[in-house]
């Protein structure tokens, strides 16, 4: 009964692995996502006055006021 349930596990595995991979594969080998954005740091000044760095694209950087640090 072990083996069974094993054969039909590993069976269910290699179905759905297979799936995963014709779907992920399946729009010129990328997955139909949104192209990548370049990240860039960028120094801001919170409402405390403290300094941060955050990770976000350049113009959103441009748009909270920050400086970007390429």
């Amino acid at each position: 009964m072990k083996i069974v349930k094993c054969l039909c596990l590993m069976f269910f595995m290699l179905l759905f692995s297979s799936t995963v991979f014709s779907e992920a594969h399946g729009n010129n080998a990328m997955g139909g996502g949104a192209p990548a954005i370049n990240l860039y740091s960028c120094e801001v000044k919170d409402s405390a006055g403290h300094q941060k760095s955050l990770y976000v694209p350049r113009y959103y950087c441009e748009q909270i006021g920050g400086k970007v640090i390429f």
